[in-house]
């Protein structure tokens, strides 16, 4: 992941966690074990603020928007 994301809290007081703020973002490199019809992504997302009203990207892939 580039750039390394901030150290966040461990959960259950065990592992590592990422940190973003809403401003910062990380993107990791291409690999030919991402060219498949179907990939499953698990994590969990803690928030430390409610909704203001907009969307935030959460996970994309590829270069563009769509």
């Amino acid at each position: 992941m580039v750039p390394t994301p901030k150290v966040g809290p461990e959960s259950g007081g065990k592992g590592y966690s990422a940190f973003f703020d809403g401003n910062d973002a990380a993107v990791i490199k291409h690999s030919e074990l991402f060219e498949t019809k179907e990939m499953t992504i698990s994590f969990w997302i803690y928030l430390l603020k409610d909704s203001v009203g907009g969307w935030r990207t959460i996970l994309h892939k590829g270069e563009g928007n769509n």
